[in-house]
């Protein structure tokens, strides 16, 4: 009988956790299919200069997975100097990807630009800014639920 209990009670849990979960998912794949209609057309046009994989750039854009490939770092460049989010220096634009990007906030572009200054490659510098910003913008999104 106590057995059955817990169990029910571990069920309810890890049932409104997961519900939770996913409530946390559809938000983010809102975000990012709003990012991927903004990406638009030079979506093909990266992934054919940087030799990207389009399955797994749809992966990137539509399940959140930042694969460690060369090329999709590059292609994640490649989107970003055509929406002019880095500027020719290399540089993050803070005010461009606050004004276009969904959610984003100064703050948040901020923190990750401080935390890529220092690397010298482009691609893997906005690879990893883009990963650091779409981990903090979720987190500061939960955070105001």
């Amino acid at each position: 009988m106590a057995r059955t209990l817990v169990i029910l009670v571990l069920s309810s849990f890890f049932s409104s956790t997961v519900i939770s979960f996913l409530t946390d998912v559809n938000g983010t794949t809102e975000f990012l299919d709003t990012i991927k209609m903004e990406v638009g057309e030079d979506n093909d046009m990266c992934i054919k200069s940087t030799g990207a994989d389009p399955e797994e750039v749809h992966l990137l854009w539509s399940k959140l997975i930042f694969l460690q490939k060369r090329s999709l770092e590059c292609y994640m460049e490649c989107i970003y100097v055509h929406k002019k989010y880095i500027n020719d220096d290399g540089e993050i634009v803070h005010e461009n990807l606050v004004a276009d990007v969904t959610n984003a906030t100064y703050h948040a572009v901020e923190e990750c630009s401080s935390k890529v200054r220092s690397m010298t490659d482009r691609c893997a510098k906005t690879y990893q800014f883009a990963i650091c910003l779409m981990h903090t913008n979720n987190t500061d999104l939960i955070s105001q639920l």
